[in-house]
């Protein structure tokens, strides 16, 4: 019996914080802007030019951007400065 209600806590927990904690996969186009440090338009004129990696999703005209291409492509269109 105790050890039940321990494990809802910890499925409560899990749900309620841990969930919510970790990064996202998947932005939309606003958390890809304010990821990236970049206006919304500025991504809309790189997805038009197909200049930055994204997703269409099948059906609609919503897009997605995957966390790790997005990096990705940062760590290859970036020049480094020290």
């Amino acid at each position: 019996m105790e050890s039940e209600f321990i494990q809802q806590i910890i499925e409560v927990i899990r749900s309620e914080v841990i969930d919510k904690v970790k990064p996202k996969e998947w932005m939309d186009i606003n958390e890809a802007s304010k990821y990236l440090g970049m206006t919304v338009n500025t991504i809309y004129k790189y997805v038009s030019g197909n200049k930055i990696p994204f997703r269409k999703i099948p059906g609609s005209n919503l897009i997605r951007f995957r966390k790790k291409h997005l990096d990705a492509w940062m760590e290859s269109k970036g020049k480094i400065s020290y």
